[in-house]
């Protein structure tokens, strides 16, 4: 049957993406190689440095988001547009003000595939320019990188 969601009548909850903090209200999840959620981050939002094991689209509705990559010029995703990461390329997203976006991508969790599964994490790359925070403070405490 079809569907129809407008993201102010979902359940939102908060998530932590990569030690990022943000909401997310899934649209489809599980048995279908894909999953898929809009996820709101206040401006200054950042997510620190990773990588995917799976491909990942983000189609920007409202807001903006800067997209650093190595070896890239940084990037500025508008609202109406999208962007694609191919899987294992580590990037560094940040909402340049208030940013509702739609993110669909290969499915990546075991529970929900049938192929050999490696964990994405965190991955080595320093961005250019960023105003990210530590990820831990001086006493090794795990800091949020989006403003609240």
């Amino acid at each position: 049957m079809t569907r129809y969601l407008q993201p102010d009548e979902l359940q939102w909850t908060d998530v932590d993406v990569f030690g990022a903090t943000m909401s997310k209200a899934s649209v489809f999840e599980g048995n279908y190689d894909v999953r898929s959620g809009f996820f709101r981050m206040p401006a200054g939002c950042a997510v620190p440095p990773h990588h995917h094991e799976k491909w990942v689209q983000v189609m920007v509705l409202e807001g903006s988001m800067r997209i650093e990559q190595k070896g890239e010029p940084d990037r500025e995703v508008a609202a109406g547009s999208c962007y694609f990461v191919e899987a294992g390329e580590t990037h560094v997203e940040t909402a340049v003000e208030d940013t509702l976006v739609l993110v669909t991508q290969g499915e990546d969790r075991p529970a929900h595939r049938s192929e050999p599964y490696l964990v994405a994490g965190p991955a080595v790359f320093e961005p250019k320019k960023s105003q990210l925070r530590s990820p831990t403070d001086s006493a090794g405490s795990t800091t949020d990188t989006c403003p609240k």
